[in-house]
This record gives C-alpha cells, structure tokens and sequence, in this order.
C-alpha cells in the first residue's frame, strides 16, 4: 500500500515470434491487391445500380414543359450509394495494408 515502486511490463515474446506483431508482413501487399480488385467491383456495381435507379421517360408535351420526366428508385440509389462507400472502405484498408506491408522492420 503507498508504494511508489514503479512496475515493470514483461517485453518478454513467445519463441518463434517476432516482436513487430504484424508490420512488415510482405503477404499484406497481396491482400492489398485483392481489395483494390474488389473495390473496382463494388464500384463497378454501384455504376450499375445507380443507372437502374433513375429511369428517363418522355411524355407527351404540357404546355409549357419539354415533356420528359426523370423518376429515381431509392432503393437502388440508397444500394449505389451503400456499394460505393464499401468500395471506399476497402480502398482505405489497401493503403493501410500497403503501408504495414512496406513499413520498417524493427528488431
């Protein structure tokens, strides 16, 4: 009680471990890749989902208006919106996994 002795944290590692816990891992590159791919897909999706959300009708004219009418699902402009932000996501984490691929390794 109402010792000031300052405690000591165990630095110790486990045999066969090195000590950065996941920096420098090489193989994070490739999953860096395969998010990059997967957020061109989501992309490319949310292109398509965006396109199906908004339909252009031409009507007979009104007086006064060029009769053409623009309607726009929600739902598929909510799930565009949804696929883009995902692809954004992963776009994020492959620069994350990119830096903790190529990042110093310190023993």
């Amino acid at each position: 009680m109402g010792d000031t002795a300052t405690q000591r944290v165990d630095t110790r590692v486990a045999p066969g471990r090195s000590g950065t816990a996941g920096v420098h891992r090489p193989r994070r590159a490739l999953v860096a890749v395969l998010e990059v791919l997967l957020a061109a897909a989501l992309l490319w999706a949310a292109w398509a989902a965006w396109s199906r959300g908004v339909a252009v009708m031409e009507t007979a004219p009104i007086t006064g208006a060029d009769g053409t009418v623009t309607r726009y699902h929600g739902n598929w402009i909510g799930f565009a919106v949804a696929l883009a932000t995902g692809s954004a996501l992963f776009v994020l984490d492959a620069v994350r996994q990119v830096v903790l691929a190529v990042g110093p390794r310190r023993n």
